[in-house]
């Protein structure tokens, strides 16, 4: 592993992208350059999990679909705690080890962990206006790229069927809130849209919700970058 990499795996993650960020030009990758690109790709692999250059091929991360919460998570969060620890353990398993920064098994505990911090969220969703910001966010990115809309949206559809405007409820909103942010972030920084007042004015709500969910934010800036980066980069891979 580079010695010179950040100690924290999405920082040492993020500087590895921008690596093959810098190494791939117009015509690709450099012969000269081409060990170089396998070494890079291999970190990448010991500290975001194979996810990652799946997502550098494909520009999905198929974590969305199943690390997610949906209609049968916020039903949990109504009943009494022993019943929650039950089902919850069906859910999301007793012993679920987290790996590295993509891997599902650290997707999923990101995710899950909205549901033990749903107080916290609940509160700050209410009070920011995270939510709104995301929304407009999500029109702009349905302007610039279809796909990136169809990706930004997962989250949001697996929620079918609960009352998200309930205040109850708001908590559930945080996995898409996040995403939505970071895939605008990650999509402006490689230009693909401009840069927007409405995700600077989202700034402080954001840090405030890594404050509350680090493993989410984290991992969901992390996947936005290597899809940004598989968009704007096609062959990167």
């Amino acid at each position: 592993m580079d010695a010179d990499l950040h100690l924290a795996a999405w920082i040492g993650t993020l500087e590895l992208l921008g690596q093959l960020d810098h190494l791939f030009g117009a015509e690709g990758y450099p012969d000269a350059a081409k060990t170089q690109v396998q070494e890079v790709k291999k970190q990448l692999a010991a500290l975001a999990g194979d996810n990652i250059l799946e997502t550098l091929k494909t520009a999905r991360d198929t974590t969305l679909d199943s690390a997610c919460i949906d209609k049968t998570t916020v039903m949990l969060a109504g009943m009494d705690p022993a019943q929650q620890r039950f089902l919850l353990n069906q859910v999301f398993g007793e012993h679920i080890v987290p790996g590295a920064v993509l891997d599902d098994s650290s997707r999923l505990l990101a995710v899950f962990e909205t549901f033990n911090q749903r107080d916290k969220l609940r509160e700050l969703l209410g009070s920011e206006n995270l939510i709104a910001s995301a929304v407009t966010l999500l029109r702009t990115l349905r302007s610039s790229n279809k796909s990136l809309y169809a990706l930004a949206r997962i989250r949001f559809d697996k929620l079918d069927g609960v009352d998200t405007n309930a205040k109850e409820n708001l908590w559930a909103l945080a996995p898409v809130v996040s995403l939505v942010l970071a895939l605008a972030s990650r999509v402006s920084a490689h230009g693909l849209i401009t840069s927007n007042k409405t995700l600077d004015a989202a700034t402080a709500g954001w840090a405030r919700l890594a404050e509350v969910v680090p493993d989410l934010v984290i991992s969901d800036i992390v996947a936005a970058d290597a899809i940004a980066l598989a968009i704007a980069k096609p062959g990167i891979a």
